[in-house]
């Protein structure tokens, strides 16, 4: 799945690549946009691109495997019950910015 926002956040386009693993989004705004290239089983890529009004940009990705999981389970510690939509995120050390789950 290939998403572009802008730098506020906002979502501008989204799409599925094909067999090919080739994808267009059109209809973007010149200036500042991020790009994210995200497949199960694969690290999330991220990139800031410069959009041209009336050029096309070519913004290839390539995605290396998650070959390591974490698993676990949550639970109340007074009562040992099980704390269901629990929320657990992984951070990189030294970042308080959590690393995106993998669709």
């Amino acid at each position: 799945m290939i998403q572009v926002f802008l730098p506020s956040g906002i979502l501008l386009g989204t799409t599925l690549t094909d067999t090919e693993g080739n994808y267009t989004i059109t209809g973007l705004p010149g200036g500042s946009v991020i790009v994210i290239a995200r497949a199960m089983g694969y690290q999330t890529e991220t990139r800031n691109v410069e959009v041209i009004r009336g050029d096309t940009i070519t913004v290839n990705f390539l995605l290396n495997d998650n070959p390591a999981s974490i698993r676990g389970f949550v639970t109340d510690r007074q009562t040992g019950q099980p704390i269901s939509q629990a929320l657990v995120q992984i951070f990189p050390v030294g970042s308080d910015v959590p690393i995106p789950p993998a669709f």
